[in-house]
């Protein structure tokens, strides 16, 4: 083999590991920060409209104080899992200065890996526990049948189809919404205490800029990891890893639809205080 062929083929090697990698970490975490992303901007917003209408302490009493003990408490209960010593926590403050409701201060070990890996899954717990405690919401006050789990057929194409897996997330999200607004729940309280959990959880299943901050050295080490696993695997099967992380991510894929659907409900909120904002 000459000096070019080798190169090429190391080069192809390489390029291959990094579509590997990429593919992976979107497999396991992409929809989800996406979603996170755009709920960050809506919810901005219609805190915006919501300070303007009920008055910026009435707010957070009204729906913050829920949103804010799910939050911190998504970042809590991920420390001990991953080594981190929580040094202090506040679920809630009315009186918090800043806009800053709540907060969970931890410490780790800079040197191990596993704990830096953590800060990031740490960081996205609020979104975690807010999509479970949805969902969880909705069996409890309205049935299983709200939310069914999400056919991704198209994962299991080869490439998977990123955008056709969006797409049918957010059908499977509108999906729920027709199913909820019914003649029979409109009259059913449950229906409205269910609208409530799933605005004031919805709302903060964000990430503040202290959790990006916080994550992004655990997230840098999170594609690390992988990357080195697929640069000493992929030569078995091309994807070594991705076949078993699809088969992963359909078993969460009601998890992206309840995220979807909390972000419809914020919009339909949003919609909802748009004149009172213009009107006030």
């Amino acid at each position: 083999m000459t000096p070019e062929t080798v190169a090429s083929a190391v080069l192809g090697y390489l390029l291959s590991v990094v579509a590997a990698t990429a593919s992976c970490v979107f497999i396991l975490v992409g929809p989800g920060l996406i979603l996170a992303f755009v709920m960050n901007a809506l919810t901005w917003f219609v805190r915006r409209q919501a300070y303007q209408v009920f008055g910026a302490r009435f707010y957070p009493l009204l729906f913050g104080w829920l949103g804010s003990i799910v939050h911190e408490l998504g970042h809590a209960l991920l420390c001990p899992l991953f080594g981190h010593t929580i040094e202090d926590m506040q679920l809630f403050s009315y009186l918090a200065p800043g806009g800053r409701t709540g907060y969970v201060r931890h410490s780790y070990d800079r040197g191990s890996l596993y704990q830096t890996i953590g800060n990031f899954f740490i960081s996205i717990g609020p979104i975690i526990l807010g999509t479970l405690v949805t969902y969880y919401a909705s069996r409890f006050l309205l049935g299983p049948q709200v939310f069914q789990a999400v056919s991704l057929d198209a994962v299991h194409r080869s490439p998977p189809a990123w955008g056709a897996v969006v797409g049918e997330i957010g059908r499977s999200a509108l999906a729920v919404v027709r199913s909820l607004f019914t003649w029979e729940n409109v009259g059913d309280w449950r229906f409205y205490l269910f609208l409530y959990v799933a605005f004031s959880v919805g709302s903060s299943i964000t990430l503040s800029r202290a959790d990006v901050k916080g994550a992004w050295k655990g997230f840098v080490a999170f594609v690390g990891l992988i990357f080195l696993f697929n640069l000493a695997t992929v030569w078995l099967s091309g994807r070594a890893v991705e076949p078993g992380l699809v088969m992963f991510s359909q078993a969460y894929g009601s998890f992206y639809a309840v995220m979807a659907f909390a972000l419809i409900v914020n919009a339909l909120f949003a919609l909802v205080l748009l004149p009172l904002w213009f009107l006030r």
